[in-house]
């Protein structure tokens, strides 16, 4: 089964493939917003997304630590990779202190406002190119240009109220919130970055 759906935030994402697999439907592939299902078990994967960490790939280091994890890796889209790992072996967490989380967050966000911010350059330049030939074509690739803005502008704001929850969270912890020193202290999976 395929279905088509463009989607934001990385925590609904997962809800909506955990509760599709409780159905007997787990996702094989992704690409660009086309989900690939396959007959499963109810519930018999639980699933998982993260930034790739090389851009638009995930390194064979990255894959081989979900592998002795027993993570199946499933497929990289754009920015990001999709993970599963059967149920019985437990919840499935990249990320497991509030800290790593936090850092999490902070990666997409700034991700998120990036992208926004080139969305935002290409549509003032398409807009100027309309205003020089009067072309609609222009004007309409403008608009769809800024509706993108705005959908990944507010993304961003999500990831900001996410990591506002996860520091709230954090209590008394001593947790570095600083933008751009995410992952510096503890890297994936908690493990030291040194």
């Amino acid at each position: 089964m395929k279905k088509f759906k463009m989607m934001f935030d990385k925590d609904k994402e997962i809800q909506w493939l955990n509760e599709m697999c409780r159905k007997g439907w787990a996702l094989k592939r992704f690409k660009y917003g086309l989900y690939t299902f396959e007959p499963c078990s109810p519930g018999e994967y639980v699933f998982e997304t993260d930034l790739n960490d090389r851009m638009f790939s995930l390194s064979q280091e990255y894959r081989n630590i979900l592998e002795d994890m027993d993570i199946e890796f499933l497929c990289c889209s754009g920015f990001w990779f999709l993970v599963r790992r059967r149920a019985d072996k437990g919840p499935l967490e990249l990320y497991t202190d509030y800290e790593s989380k936090i850092a999490q967050y902070t990666r997409i966000r700034n991700m998120f406002k990036r992208t926004a911010l080139l969305e935002l350059i290409v549509m003032y330049m398409e807009l100027f190119v309309y205003m020089e030939v009067r072309r609609p074509f222009f004007l309409v690739i403008s608009v769809l240009l800024f509706l993108m803005f705005l959908v990944l502008f507010r993304a961003a704001l999500t990831m900001d109220e996410r990591m506002q929850v996860m520091k709230a969270k954090a209590g008394n912890e001593d947790v570095d919130l600083r933008v751009g020193d995410c992952c510096h202290k503890k890297g994936i999976f908690g493990f030291d970055n040194h």
